[in-house]
């Protein structure tokens, strides 16, 4: 008998939803109120994660749009110092977030350690193009409208 079978087994009459099984990825098993990540090597529970309400996520979405708009206002070099700190924090918890990414994709260590080291690459990469990428694109004006107004698509 597989560890999914075995996880299947186990579940309560409280579980709701479907255990769902993709690949190497492990059961996850869904409550009304929670959810399990197995580890998909053992097959011990590594998290159980609690649900929101279906209001709880139209709050977050409502919110969401307010704070993004706050956060457009927010000058770009302080919005990239920000991805800075995000990249920092998991270069100095590297040991412990790639046991985590290990425990929860039954991935070797040194595997997930190279997970992130390919996250600072992407992150690296994605500071550096952005101050070009999100540069506001001045339009061309015709010959006869040179002059009257700067036409410009703000990012």
């Amino acid at each position: 008998m597989n560890s999914l079978s075995a996880a299947r087994r186990k579940l309560s009459g409280s579980v709701r939803a479907a255990v769902v099984h993709n690949g190497n990825q492990g059961a996850r098993a869904f409550s009304s109120s929670s959810m399990t990540v197995d580890n998909p090597f053992t097959g011990e529970v590594c998290a159980e994660i609690p649900l929101l309400s279906s209001e709880e996520v139209k709050g977050l979405s409502v919110k969401s749009k307010s704070v993004q708009k706050e956060w457009s206002k927010v000058p770009l070099e302080k919005r990239l110092e920000v991805c800075r700190s995000f990249m920092q924090y998991f270069l100095d918890n590297k040991e412990t977030v790639a046991t985590e990414i290990s425990n929860q994709m039954g991935k070797p260590l040194s595997q997930a350690i190279g997970e992130i080291s390919g996250l600072e690459e992407r992150c690296s990469a994605f500071i550096d193009l952005a101050p070009k990428a999100l540069e506001d694109i001045v339009l061309d004006e015709s010959a006869d409208r040179v002059g009257v107004f700067e036409r410009t698509i703000r990012r």
